[in-house]
């Protein structure tokens, strides 16, 4: 039997693990598409595939490479820890949704971690958050065309929770909880608060 050596296809490169960001099976170096993916997912509260598809491979890559690099690459930080994941039905059937760890969220300064949420939103707000990510997507390419850069996000749940804790100290200063007239009086909020 002759002695036979693998060929290596000379288009396509041979990266080593450490090249890919990948370590042993329950480690991985984590690069810094990586850290922007979780900090997208950290600000929206959940991502789609297709989001992050579309905003970290899509735009670097051929199509078909770009979804086997986007779906190995999410599956390894889904095995890691730093992201989960789920399917969920509100906007599409069997739509994949990613969220942030709390192991991911410690990865970031308690400044930047003041804007993220970890964990999956309930069932209710999915399509929210999901909504609100096509929203940003499509902002931040239209701002692109134009030149300019979008500089902060506040996404509906941040909003809500600094409401609440306003209200709470309101209430508080008060001595008495507001009465159902006063909470309907309170300004409506906004889906999201953005700098340009």
């Amino acid at each position: 039997m002759a002695n036979s050596t693998r060929q290596i296809p000379t288009h396509l490169p041979d990266f080593t693990k450490a090249e890919r960001g990948e370590t042993s099976n329950n480690r991985v170096n984590l690069t810094s598409r990586d850290y922007a993916i979780l900090r997208w997912v950290g600000q929206m509260h959940a991502a789609s595939f297709h989001q992050l598809h579309f905003l970290f491979w899509l735009q670097s890559q051929i199509e078909s490479v770009a979804l086997k690099t986007a779906h190995n690459r999410l599956s390894r930080l889904v095995s890691t820890g730093y992201l989960e994941c789920t399917y969920t039905n509100g906007r599409k059937r069997a739509e994949k949704v990613y969220a942030l760890t709390p192991k991911a969220l410690t990865l970031f300064a308690p400044a930047e971690q003041a804007h993220m949420e970890a964990g999956l939103p309930r069932s209710n707000q999915m399509r929210e958050a999901l909504d609100a990510g096509e929203a940003r997507i499509i902002l931040e390419l239209t701002l692109a065309h134009r030149g300019e850069k979008l500089l902060s996000w506040k996404s509906e749940h941040e909003i809500r929770s600094e409401a609440f804790a306003e209200r709470a100290s309101q209430e508080q200063a008060l001595g008495r909880r507001f009465t159902p007239t006063e909470i309907a009086a309170l300004p409506e909020l906004p889906d999201a608060r953005l700098r340009i």
